[in-house]
């Protein structure tokens, strides 16, 4: 089964972040093992999933989505969300709660996140194709 991965760096807060498309139970599965070296699974109950992946000192942020249509109401919305969990996972990493007085900071990093999610899976930005077969 062929998968999309894109790659943001964050320079500001040196983060890693990966973004899967289309991904299920067996591309989390797959991928974690090839590039990391870990074996986890995850049920397939979910639209959409944002998790850290804890490897070699560094933290990788990693959003998973299903396969749907990339035009569809509902893929904007679960992008969004997930985007959500990455910001207060990286965010939270670097010691930055969500309050009154940060929410504002949270909301321009979700949309930093979710444009650039939005710009890899427009197929312009650093992806590459991986296959499960391989």
């Amino acid at each position: 089964m062929k998968y999309l991965v894109g790659y943001i760096w964050d320079d500001v807060f040196k983060q890693n972040i990966e973004i899967i498309f289309p991904a299920n139970n067996e591309i989390y599965h797959y991928h974690l093992l090839q590039k990391f070296k870990i074996d986890d699974s995850i049920d397939d109950d979910w639209a959409g999933r944002c998790m850290e992946i804890y490897s070699g000192g560094t933290v990788v942020t990693m959003i998973l989505l299903k396969k749907m249509s990339r035009n569809s109401y509902e893929f904007f919305c679960v992008l969004s969300h997930e985007c959500f969990h990455a910001t207060h996972y990286i965010l939270d990493h670097k010691g930055i709660k969500l309050s009154k007085k940060t929410e504002e900071f949270f909301a321009h990093y979700q949309e930093y996140l979710f444009r650039n999610c939005l710009y890899l899976l427009s197929k312009k930005g650093d992806f590459k194709i991986f296959d499960t077969k391989d």
